[in-house]
Formats: structure tokens, C-alpha cells, sequence
């Protein structure tokens, strides 16, 4: 199975998605129950923009083996997707109690908590990161967006000082 589901990755990462599902599927037929290829067509259906159906294999990913943060970050990502910002925030705050340094998932729902107006809680997710991985562009401009928006305008510069001196041709953060 090994060796399919690399065959699989191989051309999902190529963005060969209908292969890929193909392959997935062929190996659901002899393993009904392989979490990962369920997980994966569930992303494809997310890549797809069928979110229904992205759910419903993602959440039979999780039904086989609930022990896998990044399924519930995924699954998060298509409730997000779907509107459901209560449910996404649930299923990342899941991932991040099987996984607490899965920054995927902790970066996602700062991302949430950032769109949904909570700004503390989600320059908390971004400090969370940070203080791990310092290097983490991302969670770094956003904690500095964060500071923006609530003026608190030291800490925001010296967010922004940081990112530039490791990132200097960063058009973003200028």
C-alpha cells in the first residue's frame, strides 16, 4: 500500500488530482479502511470545491484514526471553508490537543480568531509559534498586523524590524 499511496502523493502533489483520487480509490477497494486515503480524497474534494464531500471523507479519515492532528486541521480548513467558523475552530483546537506543536493547525485558528475580530487570541496563536519557531514569517507578520490594528505601534515595529532583518526584501512587511 505504501508504494500506491507514494504513487498517489506523487501525482497529487504534481496537481494530477483526478489520478490521483484514482489511485486512492484503488487502494480504499483493497483496504477499506486506510485513514490516509481517505484523508486524501477528502483533500482533493476540498481542492475541488466539494466540501460536502471533503467532509464526509475526511471525517471517516478521523472515524479510523482520531489520533491524527492533521486530519482535524484539514477538516477544520473545509468547515472554515464552509462558513462554520465555530466548528473549524473546534477541530483545530482537537488537532492541537493531539499535537500541540502542530503549528498548521495552532497558525489556522489565529487566522480564525484574527477574521472573527479576536485579536488577543489570535496574536496569542502567533506568539505560540513564534516562540518555537521565531523564523515563522507568517506568524510573525501577522502578530505584527495584529499589534497594528490594536496601535499598539512599538510592538508592532519591532515585529516588523524582525521580519526585515531576516527577510530584507520582504515587500510585504515594508
Amino acid at each position: 500500500m505504501a508504494t500506491e499511496l507514494d504513487k498517489g502523493l506523487t501525482l497529487h502533489r504534481a496537481g494530477r488530482l483526478e489520478e490521483a483520487r484514482t489511485v486512492y480509490l484503488a487502494i480504499l477497494d483493497a483496504d477499506p479502511g486506510n485513514d490516509e486515503a481517505l484523508h486524501l480524497l477528502g483533500l482533493i474534494a476540498y481542492q475541488s470545491g466539494k466540501l460536502g464531500e471533503a467532509a464526509e471523507f475526511i471525517d471517516a479519515a478521523i472515524a479510523a484514526n482520531p489520533q491524527q492532528a492533521k486530519y482535524h486541521s484539514n477538516r477544520g480548513n473545509v468547515a472554515k471553508a464552509g462558513g462554520d467558523a465555530d466548528s473549524a475552530q473546534q477541530f483545530y483546537r482537537r488537532a492541537l490537543q493531539i499535537d500541540d506543536d502542530f503549528h498548521d493547525a495552532r497558525f489556522n485558528l489565529g487566522v480564525l480568531l484574527h477574521e472573527a475580530g479576536d485579536l488577543e487570541n489570535a496574536a496569542q496563536a502567533y506568539s505560540d509559534i513564534l516562540a518555537k519557531m521565531p523564523e515563522n514569517f507568517d506568524a510573525g507578520n501577522n502578530l505584527g498586523l495584529i499589534r497594528l490594528q490594536q496601535g499598539r505601534l512599538k510592538e508592532a515595529e519591532r515585529h516588523f524590524k524582525t521580519l526585515l532583518a531576516a527577510n530584507p526584501g520582504s515587500t510585504e512587511t515594508y
